[in-house]
This record gives structure tokens, sequence and C-alpha cells, in this order.
């Protein structure tokens, strides 16, 4: 999603769904992507993911339920770099 900009409601659980539409997470992408630039690369750390973009980085905390669909997603406050 962070690539392409759109995330698939067939990622997320319909409890996830049922209080955030997938095209909120569309809109806090596209507001992480005029903040930061384009995406660049995503890296796996032991408690969270970072997010990489062209003017700074995000950290994205994700949880899955039992049928590996998305039932938790946060987007931290993003942070530009020099």
């Amino acid at each position: 999603m962070l690539r392409t900009g759109h995330a698939d409601s067939t990622w997320f659980s319909a409890t996830f769904l049922a209080q955030i539409p997938a095209s909120k997470v569309d809109d806090i992408v596209a507001q992480l992507k005029d903040a930061l630039g384009d995406y660049r690369s995503i890296e796996l750390t032991p408690t969270k993911f970072v997010a990489h973009f062209a003017k700074g980085e995000d950290d994205v905390l994700i949880h899955l339920d039992a049928e590996n669909k998305i039932d938790g997603l946060l987007f931290r406050p993003p942070v530009t770099t020099p």
C-alpha cells in the first residue's frame, strides 16, 4: 500500500474495516507521501516496520488476526531527515 498508495480492503479484517475504511488508510498514506516524498523501502525491526521515504521515515505497527488479516494498523508521526 505504501508503494501503490492503495489499500485493498481484502487485506483487512471485518472488525478493522468496521472502524476504519480502506479509503481512510489510502488518505493516511497520501498524507505520508505529501510530507515525506516518494516511498523508497520498508525495514523490519524486532518491534516494528520502518517505512523509508525520500525525505524521512515513519514507524508502522501492524497486527494480524488468526486469518492473517490486518486488524491493527498504526502509523506513527512521520520524521523528516535532513
